[in-house]
């Protein structure tokens, strides 16, 4: 599985104000931990508690045949996740992936794509579950909410294509925090990837095919280790399973990589269609 990495852009996002962004600091990924133990795969891997894991949630893609991707809390507000569960690239520009209504032209400059409004209809946000598909686990508790806005880095250049396929969803209200909502820690630098013995946890409800239409997305993770595989970018980087048996499905894009870095949850990347993307140099199916 591979992993592609860049700087989270949040300058389009609502800014947190100085008070929020020291009490995030001060407090992101505290008092969490990550299970010791692996699962076989992300489909069929270790399932995971949301209590052990509150900063997963798990974002419905609303349409014809409803999709399922996940995301990571990295504020009250703020949601990372993988692009192409919102919007993919044509020749035209990008289109929602819902209705393939086009949502911008490519005008090969660099700036984000910032799209406010209401998406309630296409696109919602389930935190404090350990549950993805709603129809199938209603009577299970969870805090659904709206998205306000998202941020798309705006890339024309089709080689680069999968290296920016990340997301940020601003959340029409603040989340409260509990045992079951919390936000991680984002990584700044590649200092803690490629330490021989460092370990870390992908997580994502993908759905197990198996189940078909009954699957619930269970929340699951795989314990992987970071290695080294593109010469051309330093965004990317590769996964290896400890299982020896690693597999992304349906479901599992845009779920957070996390290792521990001082103590504290951290997020380091996001799957994409078994890719996974990391988060720091500046910068078609759902699943």
């Amino acid at each position: 599985m591979l992993i592609v990495i860049a700087f989270l852009p949040v300058n389009s996002a609502l800014k947190l104000t100085e008070r929020e962004n020291e009490m995030r600091r001060e407090t992101c990924g505290k008092g969490l931990s990550l299970e010791n133990g692996y699962g076989r795969k992300v489909l069929n891997g270790k399932k995971a508690k949301i209590k052990t894991a509150p900063w997963n949630v798990a974002i419905e893609i609303l349409g014809n045949e409803n999709g399922l991707c996940t995301g990571t809390l990295i504020s009250k507000r703020h949601v990372i996740s993988a692009r192409h569960c919102f919007a993919y690239l044509t020749d035209k520009g990008y289109v929602w992936n819902t209705n393939n209504q086009l949502i911008f032209g490519c005008q090969n400059d660099q700036t984000d794509i910032v799209i406010d409004g209401n998406f309630s209809d296409t696109f919602r946000i389930h935190a404090g579950t350990d549950c993805g598909y709603r129809k199938n686990c209603a009577l299970m508790s969870n805090k659904t909410i709206g998205i306000s806005k998202l941020i798309l880095p705006k890339v024309c250049d089709d080689k680069q294509l999968d290296f920016d396929d990340f997301a940020i969803l601003e959340l029409s209200e603040n989340l409260e925090f509990s045992k079951t909502v919390q936000f991680v820690c984002i990584v700044f630098d590649d200092s803690n990837l490629f330490i021989e013995d460092n370990r870390m946890k992908l997580f994502g409800f993908g759905v197990n095919p198996r189940d078909g239409n009954n699957s619930a997305g269970q929340l699951r993770y795989e314990t992987v280790k970071a290695e080294k595989c593109f010469k051309s970018t330093k965004k990317a980087f590769c996964t290896r399973s400890l299982s020896k048996n690693q597999l992304a499905c349906m479901g599992d894009s845009g779920g957070g990589v996390v290792q521990m870095i001082d103590e504290r949850v951290t997020v380091v990347g996001v799957i994409y269609q078994g890719i996974l993307k990391q988060f720091f140099s500046k910068k078609i199916l759902i699943f």
